[in-house]
């Protein structure tokens, strides 16, 4: 009888023993139908997945797949293998406690109409490649950190862009949301790029870059408390830092290491309602242009603004033509506020460090205005 050519031995071995130990560098052989096979993981209980090994429509499907093989006390899901144009169609949930996801330089995910990342595990990070990872937002999508019934902690954003438009609500919705990080991230294009609402203390953000929003730092909620906003540029919005919580309180906003204020249409930092109890912003770089303001202190005709403690420490501040403080209070409103060790260029002539109308207790040290003429004035009071 004539023997059976290779190939077809192989072939039929295959389908006798009902795997695929076939290996041949001419021919390759695939036994088995149905579902793709899963993610290739040398050990199951390994704390390391690959996102790129996982089925899926889009990278977000890929990624949602790989986080939910985690073991149960979390692990990295990397997904560095995930580079180019990539989409989330639907939202993205990091829900599991300790997860570190790795994203890649050189990709840009594409965030569908309606679909959020949300992070709501206990000390979930997520880490990009730097500037070339990007996240574009369509319209109501973004960021959310926590919820409305419960609390996020021990979390961290850092290396990588969120670009949106203003039909994105906010490029970081965050509720209850406590001890997180934001650093090196980019924010921009959306009606405010970070939202924060009740809850949310005990947050730095370092060398972040919030520029080109209609409000960059918009805190609309209670208990904002032990926030530190160091380095990085609040640039280009109509209003920098937006603080307008209504009846609540907040206390100890630091704004410090060389944070970088200019372009912010309106005014840099906006004081509207609530208690607001010691904000300290010292030795930043500023500059406003025509009709603009650094620092605006002006009620928002529904409740009062009362600031027990705001002290201004150091820096610079180049103003055009406006005074770049602004405070405007009414009868319900009260301001403290200390003013010192602040160096003010001014356009062709001196002005007043300070706007001020009703009850505003003001004090000014060592601080010297410097019109371009060079006439100069030190300390300079209002």
């Amino acid at each position: 009888m004539k023997p059976m050519p290779r190939a077809l031995y192989r072939r039929a071995i295959c389908v006798t023993m009902g795997y695929c130990a076939c290996i041949s560098a001419v021919v390759v052989l695939v036994c088995g139908f149905g579902a793709p096979a899963p993610a290739r993981v040398t050990d199951p209980k390994s704390p390391i997945r690959v996102c790129d090994q996982y089925p899926g429509e889009d990278a977000g499907e890929k990624i949602q797949l790989c986080i939910r093989d985690l073991p149960v006390s979390g692990g990295t899901a990397d997904a560095r293998g995930l580079s180019g144009l990539q989409r989330i169609s639907k939202t993205l949930v990091l829900d599991k406690r300790g997860i570190n996801l790795l994203l890649g330089p050189g990709t840009e995910f594409i965030l569908a109409d309606g679909a959020y990342v949300d992070i709501t595990g206990y000390g979930a990070v997520i880490k990009g490649g730097g500037s070339t990872t990007i996240f574009r937002a369509g319209k109501n999508s973004g960021f959310r950190i926590g919820g409305q019934t419960s609390q996020t902690t021990l979390w961290v954003l850092e290396g990588f862009k969120i670009s949106g438009s203003t039909t994105a609500p906010s490029g970081i919705l965050m509720q209850n949301s406590t001890a997180g990080l934001l650093k090196d991230l980019w924010i921009s294009g959306f009606a405010s790029g970070l939202d924060i609402r009740e809850n949310c203390w005990s947050i730095r953000s370092v060398d972040t870059y919030v520029v080109e929003d209609d409000i960059g730092y918009k805190f609309s909620g209670a208990n904002a408390n032990a926030w530190n906003i160091r380095g990085g540029w609040i640039i280009n919005n109509r209003t920098g830092i937006q603080i307008d919580i209504r009846d609540g309180i907040m206390q100890g906003l630091s704004i410090t290491d060389g944070t970088q204020m200019e372009g912010n249409r309106d005014s840099a930092i906006l004081l509207s309602s609530g208690i607001i109890d010691g904000l300290e912003i010292s030795d930043v770089y500023a500059e406003t242009k025509a009709g603009q303001r650094f620092l605006t202190v002006a009620g928002n005709g529904e409740s009062p603004v009362k600031i027990p403690l705001l002290a201004v420490r150091g820096g610079f501040i180049g103003s055009v033509s406006v005074i770049p403080f602004f405070f405007r209070l009414r009868n319900t409103d009260t301001l403290n506020a200390l003013i010192s060790n602040l160096l003010m260029v001014h356009g062709s002539s001196l002005m007043p460090v300070a706007d001020v109308s009703g009850k505003v207790h003001l004090k000014i040290q060592n601080t010297i205005s410097v019109s371009s003429s060079g006439a100069y004035t030190p300390p300079f009071e209002p």
